[in-house]
């Protein structure tokens, strides 16, 4: 009776088996591969963060999200210098996010 209690009462869609918890975190993992190359490193950070919860402790998945978290708290100025090559697509979507968030549209 405990067991039946525990697995929640026979709720078998809300179960994952290991096996779709890989694909589910896999797939995360590519749909944040996309935005990040986009230069949407929020929704890849976002995307990243989703995979770890299906795969707590995964070091290079861990790795990922702190580089991107660096990466989005950097300034637009010469600070960002110091990073390697991977990163410049998010440094540039950055101020084009600036940019467009200010402009209000005109009625002619």
């Amino acid at each position: 009776a405990a067991a039946t209690a525990a697995a929640g009462g026979g709720a078998p869609a809300v179960a994952m088996t290991p096996g779709s918890t890989k694909t589910m975190a896999r797939t995360y993992i590519e749909q944040a591969k996309v935005m990040k190359k986009n230069g949407n490193c929020s929704a890849a950070l976002h995307l990243y963060r989703q995979a770890l919860t299906l795969l707590p402790g995964h070091e290079k998945l861990q790795q990922k999200i702190g580089q991107l978290e660096q990466e989005l708290q950097l300034p637009t100025s010469a600070a960002g210098a110091s990073f390697s090559a991977p990163q410049p697509a998010c440094r540039r979507a950055l101020p084009l996010m600036e940019r467009t968030s200010n402009v209000s549209p005109k009625l002619a």
